[in-house]
């Protein structure tokens, strides 16, 4: 073979493993960026009661939306009404 393909060949595979081990630093880089982003970001707000109590809300609204329109629909959601609220959000309750 040719020295100067020989050279031009490993010179160019140089070359690819540095352009490979920028881009490698680069993404982890910049996942390191948006990880820690996200992590102080949950830090400076943190879920509180209230945010649990909003939720527990519009899950029990979101069941009786939903028995409503079933019942609209022809369903028989007798059974469904007469139980009581679930505790199933209830943490205190052992």
């Amino acid at each position: 073979m040719n020295l100067n393909f020989i050279n031009w060949f490993m010179q160019r595979r140089k070359e690819e493993r540095e352009r490979d081990n920028r881009y490698t630093s680069v993404m982890r880089a910049l996942v390191w960026r948006y990880v820690s982003a996200k992590h102080r970001k949950t830090e400076e707000s943190p879920v509180t009661e209230d945010d649990i109590n909003e939720v527990k809300g519009d899950i029990s609204a979101m069941r009786y939306e939903i028995l409503e329109v079933l019942e609209r629909n022809g369903m028989d959601v007798s059974s469904a009404e007469r139980k009581e609220k679930s505790n199933i959000f209830n943490f205190n309750k052992k």
